[in-house]
C-alpha cells in the first residue's frame, strides 16, 4: 500500500501506474483486470476549522470502495428475551424491525462509512425469514421470503403488527411537546413585492421578528407598523431592501414567508394554526397534524450593548460571525445564548405509488413555523 500511496499523479488522466500499483496490493490477477472496479480514487478538500470553508493547500485523495459484494446479512431476534423485557411490546419490537428491513431495501438507510457523503448504499436482492410460531401471529413460521414491500407476510400478520406498532406510538407520544392541531396555509393568488405581502398581512403581524437574507448578509430586523426597523431604531423602507431574496417574518401565532423570485416580486405564504383572513391570499387545504416544540441555538453569546443600540435589542457576537444585533426584551447576561423556538408539523406520509403506504404507520415533517426568540437558561453551578 506504501507504493500506491507514494504513486505520482498521471499526467495524462490515464492513472496507468497508479492502477498497476492498486491492482498488485489488492493482489489481482495481472490479466487486465480493472482495480477500479473496486476502489476509485476520490479527491477532497480539508475544512478550515476556523472559516468554515475550504482550507488552503489541503487537497488529498482517498481510495473509496465501490460495487463490493456483502456476505448475507443475518438479524437475529430473542423473542423470549423480549418477553422477559416486556412481553406486550413483542408485536411491536418485530414491526419495527420489519420496517427497518423495509427501508432498507428501499435504500433509505446506507451503512457503514462516508454515509453523509452519499456512500453505503446497498442493494437489497433478496430478504428470507426462518422463525419459530409465535403467538397471535398466525403461520408466520411458514413465511421463507419478505418482499420489499412486505407485502407477502399477509393481512393475518400485517394487521395485528401495524395495531401493536400503532399502540407502542400513541403509548409513547411526548404529551409534553406534541399536541394536535389544524395548520392554515395561505398563498398570494401572484408575484407580489415584499412590503405589499406585509400590507396585506399587517393584522397578524403585529411586533414581529423579520428574519432577512441577502447575498451579503442576514439580519433581524423588527416590524412595527408596517415598518421595519433595525437596532438603531432607524426605518428600513421596503423598497430599499431590493437585495433581500429571502424573508421570514413571524410572531407567536403566524409566519409570512416570502421568496425573490422575479426582480423583487415573488410568492407570498402565510403559516397559522388560526384561520385567518387575508386580501390576497388563497386558503390551502387544511391539514390536521400535530405540532411538535422545536428549537435552534443562535451564533454567538450576549455581550454588552453599545449606545447605538436601542431598548428591545440585545446583542451576540461571536468571534467567527463578528456581531449580530436581536430584537428581544429580556435583557441577557453576559456570555448568554438565545434560542430560535420553531414548531413542527408531523403527519401521516402517504407513498402515492404504493397504495398499503398509508397502513405502514409512518408520518414525517410537512412544515416548520418560526415562533420567537427566547434566552437560553443559564446554568446554575453548583
Amino acid at each position: 500500500w506504501s507504493e500506491v500511496e507514494k504513486t505520482p499523479k498521471s499526467e495524462n488522466g490515464e492513472f496507468q501506474q497508479f492502477k498497476d500499483n492498486l491492482g498488485t496490493a489488492l493482489d489481482l490477477p495481472q490479466n487486465g483486470n480493472n482495480p477500479f472496479h473496486t476502489l476509485q480514487p476520490a479527491m477532497h478538500v480539508a475544512v478550515d476549522r476556523w472559516t468554515g470553508g475550504a482550507a488552503d493547500g489541503m487537497l488529498y485523495s482517498v481510495l473509496e470502495p465501490i460495487g463490493v459484494e456483502w456476505d448475507n446479512i443475518a438479524i437475529h431476534l430473542d423473542l423470549e428475551r423480549l418477553k422477559n423485557y416486556d412481553s406486550e411490546k413483542v408485536q411491536a419490537a418485530i414491526a419495527l424491525v420489519l420496517l427497518v428491513l423495509r427501508d432498507f431495501a428501499d435504500r433509505k438507510i446506507p451503512i457503514g462509512y462516508g454515509t453523509n457523503r452519499g456512500m453505503g448504499t446497498v442493494e437489497v436482492q433478496a430478504m428470507t425469514l426462518n422463525c419459530s410460531p409465535i403467538e397471535d401471529l398466525p403461520e408466520i413460521d411458514q413465511v421463507s421470503a419478505i418482499a420489499r414491500d412486505l407485502s407477502s407476510l399477509g393481512d393475518e400478520i400485517l394487521t395485528p403488527l401495524n395495531t401493536a406498532w400503532r399502540n407502542w406510538i400513541d403509548s409513547n407520544k411526548e404529551m409534553d411537546d406534541m399536541s394536535e392541531t389544524t395548520l392554515y396555509s395561505y398563498q398570494t393568488d401572484k408575484n407580489v413585492t415584499l412590503e405589499e405581502s406585509i400590507i396585506n398581512c399587517k393584522e397578524v403581524l403585529q411586533n414581529g421578528v423579520a428574519l432577512l437574507y441577502s447575498p451579503q448578509s442576514c439580519q433581524f430586523l423588527r416590524l412595527t407598523n408596517q415598518k421595519l426597523q433595525d437596532s438603531n431604531a432607524e426605518e428600513k423602507e421596503i423598497f430599499e431592501l431590493s437585495d433581500i431574496f429571502e424573508a421570514r417574518i413571524f410572531n407567536k401565532q403566524c409566519e409570512l414567508r416570502w421568496l425573490n423570485c422575479d426582480n423583487g416580486n415573488g410568492r407570498a405564504v402565510l403559516l397559522s394554526e388560526l384561520k385567518q383572513s387575508l386580501p390576497g391570499f388563497t386558503l390551502l387545504k387544511p391539514i390536521s397534524c400535530e405540532s411538535l416544540k422545536q428549537q435552534y441555538l443562535l451564533w454567538g453569546k450576549g455581550v454588552k450593548r453599545d449606545d447605538n443600540c436601542s431598548e428591545g435589542w440585545q446583542r451576540l457576537a461571536d468571534a467567527r460571525i463578528g456581531k449580530l444585533d436581536i430584537p428581544l426584551n429580556t435583557t441577557l447576561e453576559e456570555s448568554q445564548q438565545v434560542y430560535l423556538e420553531t414548531r413542527e408539523y408531523i403527519a401521516k406520509w402517504v407513498n402515492n405509488e404504493d397504495s398499503n403506504s398509508e397502513n405502514y404507520g409512518n408520518v414525517a415533517v410537512i412544515e416548520e413555523r418560526l415562533v420567537e426568540l427566547k434566552p437560553k437558561p443559564l446554568e446554575v453551578k453548583k
